[in-house]
């Protein structure tokens, strides 16, 4: 990165919109994993305010899309009073200080900027990625909330739940496997169906834009697309980034009587199950999507079991849900996903990210740190509430596992990563500190890029894609607590992990406005004409107001019954911010970084 920079120590910044000041001590240390704290000269943008542009009365074509000013978490290095400078490509052309000296930003760029965003003492991050992730069943409210779930009984387009098995979870009890709750049809049924499927994927894709979220990693494919899905944009890219829910596809075979004969310790292994031999370590699975024996097919003779390991590279990337459990079953098929994969040389083997992986110990530590090492998707809320333990992440730290966090599910998981942050941060905490707030927020930053294999996302960084995330600091940024590192940085992390929806300023994708305040999204476009033109409609978060703007110019009225967007919103949303209030979707926003009435426990057990 080519920037100019003062160091300083002893800085005091302040925030606009009546945000307090916050005072800082700047120390600038040596070492990758610390951050430089670089304080740019505010007098010299204090002259440019927030400004839109119009290609019809401004005159001719900007040379660039937009320049935004704030303190940017770019890279390894924080500036504050910093500058960002967005092309016409969508991607991150510039950062640095704005000045005259050799490689600063210079006035020209700004004034060659269609848009100019001054949020002077705001925090601008890369937006959120969401690396676990099952959308189609986001509209659903949390297991807990049984209320909601005996009156979905008679909603249309929900399907019935099996509220006996939900009792189990209300009465605290846990289970050893996935397979336990998802026979008894715990959750599966409840997913929308045809008549209001398509609402519901884009009701949810607003709660993913809402918090920031650009990017999910899930099999499900849908025709909205106003966030993206991480196997679409590696196939663009030329590779592939595979998610896979059931990577022994044994989510049809399972059966209430098999499920009975596992948890009875009769058997450990999946191919003893099905076959009635073997014992733990039995890898031959019959079924496997990334199968290393003979090629299933169907009556035609068309293999319909999916690509072989051999059939990837070390350009893809595999995200496979594995030891979602605790017992020897879950156990197993995490050792025989990874035996398989060593058998593949090194210089060809597909990456690796696990989601869940419970019980990874010291015995399978030596075959996840082989070439290239295994990732983890961790969603601390789901394992906790479900199993009542999550994996092991102090040990993957120490052995250099990169970690990245996933919010699951709204059934058993967050609202949104803001709320998935709010209980890794809990647990941390809880556990002597494992990790720096900077740590956390990599986990839905550039580490959440690296476990789905998006090098263009997930850091602020020249020639990375502008999707961009603005927050103002919590309420409660003036009782930070003391921070973990002493280079200056962690306040601003700590900022961060320490959002809901009610810190949201703006939202960029490929430096677009997408959602903001309204006030700012407004002062963007050129006229409310053009306001119309980019299909923008108004919310109220975490007030009683409409004072979020939201613009999907993408929008089309005739896959949701010919409702403009705002009539879409309204027929949704659910009465005023209180759990109590029944909405057939579940809600789009969390405020006050407060725990939900409804929302899954965060509590190990």
């Amino acid at each position: 990165m080519n920037i100019c920079f003062i160091k300083t120590k002893n800085t005091q910044i302040l925030n606009i919109k009546n945000l307090a000041i916050v005072s800082l001590s700047l120390l600038t240390l040596i070492g990758d994993s610390l951050s430089d704290v670089i304080k740019c000269d505010p007098r010299n943008s204090q002259q440019h305010q927030t400004r839109g542009y119009s290609k019809t009365t401004d005159g001719p074509q900007k040379t660039y899309k937009m320049a935004l000013h704030g303190d940017i978490l770019a890279g390894d290095d924080i500036l504050v009073n910093g500058w960002l400078i967005i092309g016409m490509d969508g991607k991150i052309s510039r950062i640095g200080c704005l000045g005259s000296q050799e490689n600063n930003i210079k006035e020209a760029e700004i004034l060659e900027s269609e848009r100019v965003v001054n949020l002077r003492g705001n925090i601008i991050s890369p937006a959120f990625i969401n690396p676990h992730d099952h959308i189609k069943y986001n509209t659903i409210y949390p297991l807990s909330s049984r209320k909601y779930q005996s009156k979905i009984q008679s909603e249309p387009g929900m399907n019935p739940l099996d509220l006996e098995a939900l009792s189990k979870l209300q009465n605290s009890d846990l289970y050893g496997l996935r397979h336990e709750w998802r026979v008894s049809k715990l959750t599966n049924p409840a997913q929308p169906n045809k008549e209001i499927l398509a609402d519901a994927m884009l009701w949810n894709e607003l709660r993913y834009i809402m918090s920031g979220t650009l990017i999910f990693a899930d099999s499900e494919k849908r025709g909205n697309n106003f966030i993206e899905n991480s196997s679409d944009l590696a196939k663009k890219a030329g590779y592939r980034s595979l998610y896979e829910t059931f990577p022994y596809l044994d989510d049809k075979t399972m059966t209430q009587e098999r499920l009975n004969t596992i948890k009875s310790g009769q058997i450990k292994s999946y191919q003893e199950g099905l076959k009635g031999s073997g014992a733990i370590y039995d890898c031959k699975y019959h079924n496997s999507i990334f199968r290393t024996g003979v090629a299933d097919r169907d009556s035609t003779g068309k293999d319909v079991r999916g690509p072989r390991w051999a059939d990837l590279n070390y350009k893809d990337t595999i995200v496979a849900h594995l030891g979602e459990g605790l017992d020897d079953y879950s156990y197993n098929e995490t050792y025989c996903f990874l035996k398989d994969r060593s058998m593949i040389p090194s210089e060809w083997r597909p990456n690796l990210s696990m989601i869940h992986a419970l019980r990874i110990d010291r015995n399978l530590m030596p075959l996840m740190l082989e070439t290239p090492k295994v990732n983890v998707v961790w969603s601390p809320r789901s394992n906790l509430y479900l199993y009542g333990k999550t994996v092991n992440v102090k040990y993957l730290k120490q052995n250099g596992i990169t970690i990245a966090l996933g919010a699951d599910w709204t059934p058993s998981g967050s609202l949104n990563l803001f709320r998935e942050l709010a209980c890794a941060a809990k647990y941390n905490r809880e556990n002597n500190n494992i990790f720096t707030y900077k740590e956390l927020w990599e986990m839905v930053t550039k580490n959440a890029s690296k476990v789905l294999g998006l090098p263009l996302v997930g850091k602020i960084e020249e020639g990375q894609r502008a999707n961009l995330l603005v927050l103002t600091s919590p309420d409660n940024k003036n009782t930070m607590e003391t921070p973990q590192s002493d280079d200056g940085s962690e306040p601003y992390y700590e900022a961060v992990v320490k959002s809901d929806n009610s810190n949201v300023i703006l939202v960029l994708q490929d430096g677009e406005p997408l959602y903001g305040d309204r006030d700012i999204i407004t002062s963007l476009f050129a006229d409310s004409a053009e306001i119309l033109d980019n299909k923008c409609a108004l919310l109220a978060v975490c007030k009683d107001i409409a004072n979020k703007m939201i613009c999907l110019k993408n929008y089309n009225p005739k896959e949701h019954g010919n409702s403009r967007l705002q009539d879409f919103i309204l027929k949704y949303q659910e009465k005023g911010n209180s759990d109590s209030d029944f909405a057939r979707f579940y809600k789009l926003s969390a405020c006050n970084n407060q725990r939900l009435k409804s929302e899954p426990s965060c509590d190990e057990r």
